[in-house]
């Protein structure tokens, strides 16, 4: 496995050998693999600190699910995990014109950010899984004496 690492926000294992590119749009990662129309997104937004809850969870999938033009009982399911990280996710279709494909929203909740991912592809293509194994690899950058150190705002992939 390579490692994407976004020093100071997050790190994510991606497989290797499927030639996954990161481009970097602000705060927002855009990842792609030739060969492939499919991409997976990655959007950074702060947040206040406060404590964690699972509405708040729900509203921003919620809110990405309605931007999207999703159907509005797609339904999320919230982990909590810690005190200081909740995980959400929610898959469901979405049709534009004559065309359909299935979005995954994925969320990462952390007192002090949290991270929007998704992916859109066809409806049985297996990128949608393979985006989901992803963004279930997300975590937190370390602190203190065992962080890892790279360039401020440099993006990489390791292990390639």
């Amino acid at each position: 496995m390579a490692m994407l690492e976004i020093p100071g926000s997050f790190t994510m294992l991606v497989p290797d050998g499927h030639g996954w590119g990161v481009t970097q749009h602000g705060t927002t990662y855009e990842l792609t693999k030739p060969g492939d129309e499919s991409s997976l997104h990655i959007s950074e937004f702060e947040r206040g600190g406060s404590a964690l809850g699972d509405d708040e969870a729900v509203q921003l999938v919620s809110r990405f699910i309605a931007a999207a033009g999703g159907p509005a009982n797609a339904g999320v399911r919230v982990m909590k995990e810690s005190r200081s990280q909740h995980r959400a996710v929610a898959k469901f279709p979405v049709a534009d014109g004559a065309s359909s494909f299935e979005v995954l929203a994925f969320l990462v909740l952390w007192r002090d950010r949290f991270l929007m991912c998704s992916c859109t592809a066809d409806t049985d293509s297996s990128v949608l899984d393979e985006a989901e194994q992803m963004f279930a690899t997300i975590f937190a950058p370390r602190k203190g004496l065992l962080r890892r150190r790279g360039l401020p705002g440099s993006l990489f992939l390791n292990g390639e």
